[in-house]
């Protein structure tokens, strides 16, 4: 069995290029995506997972409840600028996959902007998905992912079964993120789309839910965060994942010798 590389310990304060190289398994960059994308080189890390910004309408029209109450979700970012900016800049620095949450109503458009590189579209389901309060239209069950690949042989790790993963939506006090993606769904798509040492980027990171599943599965990972409270939020998550303390509580992560 070939031995296991040990890296420096580089807790809060490592840079994309010591994960990179391999000196550090993970970094938050707080900063723009467009701009830290500019910054990779080609074909840089292995596999981009992410969850960008959804359209205007999604924006507008997302409800949450709130004990007895619908309110809405208080999404506090912009909606997507550009899909095919987004698409060409993460097929540019990966080598292999590209994955992409979106509603069901943006899929031709990640699509189109894909050209050769679209694969095909993933479902994710959620059981306990809010119903249609009105009653006059089918409620949404789930929502998409976008599935790219670079030029190039494709391989997976989940053989021949469908691109569909059902997990219901994090609530209370595991949920620090208006938009978070269950932690046990990023770590089947980390499993599914990259292998153990490998590099993955988030450039949309949030609350560091990526960079959680990828540090429990053995890869290294880069996350982007533009808002600095989300960014504080993403390093005592993935901090505390490193370490081996509950990233499911980040407030308890300086207890373990890193501060946000």
């Amino acid at each position: 069995m070939r031995e296991r590389r040990v890296l420096r310990e580089v807790p809060v304060n490592a840079t994309m290029a010591d994960v990179l190289r391999g000196d550090a398994r993970w970094c938050v960059v707080e900063g723009d995506s467009a701009d830290v994308l500019r910054a990779l080189p080609d074909g840089s890390v292995d596999a981009v997972v992410t969850d960008p910004p959804y359209d205007e309408r999604t924006h507008s029209g997302a409800r949450t409840t709130r004990g007895t109450e619908t309110v809405a979700a208080g999404i506090d970012f912009a909606p997507m600028e550009s899909v095919a900016e987004l698409v060409a800049g993460t097929l540019r620095v990966a080598r292999r996959w590209v994955l992409a949450f979106c509603s069901f109503e943006m899929l031709a458009a990640y699509e189109s902007a894909a050209g050769r590189a679209w694969i095909r579209s993933g479902i994710w389901h959620k059981p306990g998905a809010m119903p249609q309060l009105t009653g006059d239209r089918p409620a949404i069950g789930g929502e998409a992912v976008a599935i790219m690949h670079r030029k190039g042989r494709k391989r997976w790790n989940g053989g021949g079964r469908s691109a569909f993963w059902s997990y219901d939506v994090e609530r209370g006090e595991k949920r620090h993120h208006p938009t978070q993606k269950p932690v046990r769904l990023m770590l089947d798509l980390v499993r599914d789309f990259t292998d153990v040492g490998e590099v993955i980027l988030d450039p949309f990171g949030g609350s560091g839910t990526t960079g959680v599943a990828a540090l429990a599965e053995g890869r290294r990972v880069i996350i982007v965060e533009r808002d600095p409270a989300y960014a504080a939020i993403a390093r005592a998550r993935c901090g505390a994942a490193d370490t081996g303390c509950d990233w499911r509580r980040p407030e308890q992560a300086s207890l373990f010798g890193g501060t946000p």
